[in-house]
């Protein structure tokens, strides 16, 4: 945690922060820096569960062996037309799973 200076949160009297204007800033930066990882944790879930209904769709096993484990599975491109689809759809990765 960070330490912070004698002005330690007195409460707002007067219309005046309870906080130094150095503590606010360093207090902001642990927020800023808290939520994003909280939405980087949210945002690689989603992937996850995206990836993880697309190949539900598909039937969810490979169709020339029969694997059904999801993390040896991937959506194949026929006739090498990947680059023309992704082109299509504004990009790959995610993008591929939402189509």
């Amino acid at each position: 945690m960070v330490k912070l200076c004698k002005l330690q949160n007195r409460g707002v009297i007067g219309g005046l922060q309870g906080y130094c204007r150095g503590c606010t800033r360093e207090l902001a930066a642990i927020i800023r820096v808290r939520d994003k990882d909280v939405l980087r944790v949210k945002a690689f879930f989603r992937r996850k569960q995206l990836r993880v209904d697309a190949l539900v769709a598909y039937g969810g096993q490979c169709a020339c062996c029969g694997e059904k484990a999801y993390e040896f599975l991937a959506i194949d491109h026929i006739n090498g037309g990947g680059l023309a689809e992704r082109r299509r759809l504004g990009g790959g990765g995610e993008y591929i799973y939402r189509a």
